[in-house]
Order: structure tokens, then sequence, then C-alpha cells
């Protein structure tokens, strides 16, 4: 007579560095879908995993796996016109220490107009020859991580107005004043 192997289960175990405590540990059943996990502040983390025999018990913990909890980059708030430029404005991320900002002409900024750095949320744009940009920013925390970019925001500044003497200027000279 056969009998059905028993089935195995695992301990999953979620770990914050920064304080050495287990923050998560749960026994999943290898036939059940992933386990639930509750949501992390930033931070950094590890997790490992041991095998739970029904017959023999809980084996060795596998080797831990670091991972980071990081917020999405922040995303760049519509424009707001100033005297000779543009400000622009995002969401504070917490832990950073700086932000990478980047203006260019394509979305893939190859060859970008603005590559700065700011400690402020916030950065003033002067100088930029009227036409579409885009611009995107990222986080760069204080213990040097990289955060991703943000979503990428569009903008146009408008060809200056011409001043009413030129075009009384051109006329004169074309004969027509």
């Amino acid at each position: 007579r056969t009998q059905a192997q028993p089935q195995w289960r695992y301990r999953l175990q979620i770990t914050d560095i920064a304080s050495g405590t287990s923050l998560d540990e749960q026994v999943v059943d290898s036939d059940v879908s992933p386990p639930t996990l509750r949501d992390l502040p930033v931070g950094q983390y590890s997790w490992r995993v041991a095998a739970i025999d029904p017959v023999t018990g809980q084996g060795p913990w596998g080797d831990a796996q670091m991972f980071r909890r990081v917020l999405p980059g922040p995303g760049v708030t519509p424009t707001e016109a100033v005297e000779g430029g543009l400000s622009l404005r995002w969401s504070a991320q917490p832990q950073a220490a700086h932000y990478h900002l980047q203006v260019g002409r394509d979305e893939a900024f190859a060859t970008p107009q603005v590559d700065a750095q700011t400690d402020l949320p916030q950065y003033q744009l002067s100088g930029l020859a009227a036409g579409e940009y885009q611009v995107r920013v990222r986080a760069v925390g204080t213990d040097g991580y990289v955060g991703p970019w943000g979503s990428t925001q569009r903008f146009v500044i408008p060809q200056a107005p011409q001043p009413w003497w030129s075009l009384v200027l051109i006329l004169a000279v074309i004969g027509l004043l």
C-alpha cells in the first residue's frame, strides 16, 4: 500500500536589521499561496526560510537575504511660473539627504539640460529656451542609497512675446511705415 508524502511546511522570518528584532514570523503550507506580509516601513531588512518536515520537525534556517523597503520616487508637482523661470516642487521623502533632479528634452534624459542636486524638495529653473521639457526627481538617502526615479512630469516654456517696438522697427525697415 502506498501513502502520499506528508505535506512540508515552511517558516518565514523577517528581521529589522537596525534593531535586530524579528518583525514577522509565520508558517506557510507548501500547497498554499504565498504568505501575506504586513506593510513594512522604509528601512533595511532580512528574510530567511526554514523547512518543516512533518516527521522530523524544523530544519536549519537558510542564509538570510537582505532587502530594502523604499518609497517610490518623488513626483514633481505642476510647475509654478516665477520671475525669470519656473519653480519645481515635490513631496519630501523621509531619510532623504538630498534629491537628484534632471530636466531634459526627451523621455530617456540622454542629454539632460539640467542635472542637479538639491537638499530641499524644490528647485528653481532658469535660462531654459522655449520648448517642451520633462523633469524627474529621485531621493538619495542619508545612508547613500539612491532611490528610484519618480514619475516624469512634462512642462512647456512658452516663446517669449516680442515687444511692440520690434514690429514698428521691422515695418520701418521694409518701408511700410
